[in-house]
């Protein structure tokens, strides 16, 4: 009767192997495996690139010096002061404004009408600030709890632009005699941001639930020296981090110089860094190897991308919030070819 019960009940006994393991847990395994996997190709790639630059530096030292020098000028020039002021101003006006639209929207001011208003004021801010003045107002909106990371990640491409008084002064005045085209760039510019902003914008209040009520934490009160100093301490935080991507850039685009020819040199120079980009493609149309109206175009569309080094920008102010990036490039890619066709059609039809 033993032999039979102990038959019995290890007949029921599931059958266990001493290396079987769960299927959950083999998922599990799987999908850490993969991340791994991806995140060994991904420093391995960052690697790679890592000491093919630091090749490329040491083989063309003097060339390097020019262009790190063309970059800190460059900074101390332009950069600083047009920027500095804003980016230590963008949060607090970006705040103000959310708040003056919030109590215009409606008595109740509910999660949608909170996420609205706040992304608007970081669209306003954006396109008269420029770069990128926007992302640091989406990214102060994420941290005071008005917008969920999702939401501001969509935005950050939308929200970043150049500002009226570059493309007027430094491109319009500076690099083509004329005021009137940057004014047009920009008219353009701000036509192409606004149609994706109005369809985002229109799809995000639809479709995302009410967001969580900003809580005293949230709105704690603080002096308003205090509120200034904090402001002027990541202004200049993120100042730094602008000048360095603008600097880092500036030699990159002076390496390209060495190996391409001019027209393509100025081209991926646009790409990689937008100031620099510009300014070679006037140089070609000065020569006479551009027309005005290619020169011009090709200008929009580099206007429009931004340039990979604004986008570095933009990702080293949001690295405190962890908002994806992956949206911003896409947005920038499609914008900019928005640019230059609308920039194309409108030198057909003027």
């Amino acid at each position: 009767m033993k032999a039979e019960r102990f038959s019995t009940r290890t007949q029921k006994m599931p059958l266990r192997t001493p290396y079987a393991v769960p299927p959950e847990t083999a998922c599990r395994n799987a999908g850490k495996q993969a991340v791994s996997a991806n995140t060994k190709t991904h420093h391995g790639l960052t690697a790679g690139a890592a000491v093919l630059l630091a090749l490329l530096f040491l083989w063309q030292p003097e060339r390097c010096s020019l262009g790190a020098l063309a970059g800190l000028s460059l900074c101390a020039k332009a950069v600083i002061p047009a920027l500095f002021p804003f980016l230590c101003m963008a949060p607090i006006l970006s705040e103000f404004l959310s708040e003056v639209l919030s109590r215009h929207t409606g008595k109740q001011n509910t999660g949608n009408r909170t996420a609205a208003s706040a992304l608007i004021s970081s669209f306003v801010i954006g396109i008269l600030t420029g770069f990128p003045i926007g992302a640091v107002a989406l990214a102060s909106h994420c941290q005071s709890g008005r917008l969920d990371k999702k939401t501001a990640s969509r935005f950050l491409g939308v929200c970043t632009a150049s500002s009226p008084a570059f493309l007027s002064g430094y491109i319009g005045k500076t690099l083509f005699g004329s005021a009137a085209i940057g004014w047009f760039l920009y008219a353009e510019q701000i036509s192409v941001l606004g149609l994706i902003f109005l369809i985002q914008l229109k799809n995000t209040v639809n479709t995302a639930g009410p967001c969580a009520a900003l809580s005293s934490a949230n709105r704690s009160e603080s002096h308003a020296y205090t509120s200034i100093s904090a402001a002027i301490r990541r202004g200049a935080e993120n100042m730094l981090g602008l000048c360095g991507a603008v600097v880092f850039f500036s030699v990159i685009r002076a390496l390209v110089c060495a190996f391409c020819p001019h027209f393509m040199a100025s081209c991926i120079g646009g790409i990689l860094e937008m100031t620099g980009g510009t300014l070679e493609i006037s140089k070609l149309y000065e020569s006479g190897i551009l027309t005005k109206q290619a020169a011009i175009i090709l200008t929009s569309g580099m206007i429009g991308f931004g340039g990979i080094c604004v986008g570095m920008q933009t990702a080293g102010c949001v690295q405190n919030t962890a908002l994806s990036m992956r949206e911003y490039w896409v947005q920038k890619v499609i914008i900019g070819i928005l640019c230059a066709a609308v920039t194309a059609l409108s030198c057909l039809f003027l």
